[in-house]
């Protein structure tokens, strides 16, 4: 009889605990996974490839659905209000252009986040094939620590071009509008115009910077007169999701740009004239957490030395990149401090499950999502914090994790 010491016995207790724990949480409702019944962000992604003559990665039969939904059109006009999910819609009042238009529901991807679900959008791929991890990174092959949009190592927030590192390596991404044959534009934020990411997310399309959300929907506003047949406009719209991360999901101020971006929409689809199909969406929703619930791995945290890095990824999906021999001894250490608001999947079990997409993971996916991610079943986070390093305002909205309110988001046609 082969006997099992009883730290592997506790670490394998633990871990089927908390393994019940998500399947109980998904069986309930309380999480959702990304692929399911309902159609995806990456089918919506598939179907704009589609609809402009680009073909697409894989076809199902939910991004037809989305495609049917969509309907024929020469000119499509998209919005990402960043966060905008389903749920939050329900602020607006009764009667608002963006509670009244026609709409479906989808799901967003996990980790539900920004930097994972905009390379979903250029590629029609899901996060198991494009690799891209969330707001933080670990670069193995160079024992680098990064964080991805600025483009800058993680602790001295030195530019990433200075150090060598192309932002190809970070995002290999063959956008789909490269094989666009018409005319394209991405509208952003004057802040992000040509940075690494929105080149690699654009390729040679266009872009065009705004200040203010009325300045950018005069832009769209100017193309469709001047265009021929087969066009496609992009706009990007952070301020929900800049305003939920610092006053709450349910604050004032989140109501109050809400408001404002429903009625710029609303203008913008009158100013269309059905000359351009409007299509509103968002890469996913938030959730406010208590104060109580953002836990810190301060330096010297004894989790901390069992890792290549400090964790990647997101607060609400945290990812672990273990040393070679320590997967046990952190499996149950972890477990011991988080397993009543976080259980930790091996990497290898959360693509089994389907949370990285339905695909097998990508060479670069396994590199970049570590050996462990740990999935929110609270409202909580949890994140690196260096002691010699002033903190940051906690996030008041936070999202990455799978609960509805950041998976649920919305696809408005009008």
């Amino acid at each position: 009889m082969k006997l099992v010491s009883p730290r592997v016995w506790r670490s394998t207790l633990q871990n089927a605990m908390s393994m019940t724990s998500l399947d109980e949480a998904f069986a309930s409702g309380s999480l959702l996974e990304p692929v399911s019944a309902v159609p995806s962000f990456v089918d919506l992604a598939g179907a704009l490839s589609a609809k402009l003559g680009c073909g697409a990665s894989a076809v199902s039969s939910h991004q037809i659905a989305v495609e049917n939904f969509i309907g024929e059109a020469e000119h499509i006009v998209f919005v990402l209000v960043d966060g905008m999910g389903w749920m939050l819609l329900e602020q607006l009042p009764s009667g608002k252009f963006l509670r009244t238009q026609k709409k479906i529901e989808l799901r967003a991807i996990f980790p539900s986040t920004t930097g994972c679900a905009l390379p979903s959008l250029a590629t029609a791929q899901w996060p198991g094939r494009h690799g891209a991890p969330g707001w933080w990174a670990y670069l193995e092959e160079r024992d680098l620590s990064i964080v991805t949009l600025p483009f800058q190592e993680r602790t001295s927030k030195k530019s990433l071009r200075d150090l060598g590192v192309a932002p190809s390596e970070i995002w290999p991404l063959v956008p789909w509008l490269e094989r666009f044959q018409g005319n394209a534009m991405c509208i952003m934020p004057t802040g992000i115009v040509n940075s690494a990411f929105s080149t690699c997310f654009r390729g040679s399309t266009a872009e065009q910077g705004y200040r203010t959300i009325t300045e950018a929907v005069d832009i769209i506003l100017s193309r469709p007169a001047q265009l021929g047949r087969n066009s496609y406009t992009y706009l990007y719209l952070p301020h929900f999701d800049a305003n939920c991360h610092r006053h709450g999901v349910d604050s004032d101020q989140a109501r109050q740009i809400l408001l404002t971006i429903n009625n710029e929409l609303e203008r913008l689809a009158a100013g269309l004239r059905g000359r351009a199909r409007l299509l509103v969406s968002a890469d996913h929703g938030l959730i406010d957490l208590p104060e109580s619930g953002n836990f810190k791995l301060l330096t010297g945290d004894p989790l901390l030395s069992l890792l290549k890095a400090p964790p990647t990824g997101e607060p609400r999906a945290p990812i672990f990149h273990v040393r070679e021999g320590q997967e046990v001894m952190f499996k149950e250490m972890f477990n011991q401090r988080f397993s009543s608001v976080f259980a930790l999947l091996s990497t290898e079990e959360t693509a089994t499950r389907g949370l990285l997409g339905p695909e097998l993971l990508s060479p670069l996916a396994r590199r970049r999502f570590g050996d462990f991610i740990g999935i929110a079943t609270q409202a909580v986070s949890l994140e690196f914090q260096a002691t010699k390093m002033p903190s940051n305002p906690e996030h008041i909205g936070q999202h990455a994790g799978l609960s509805p309110e950041e998976m649920r988001i919305p696809l408005v046609v009008a």
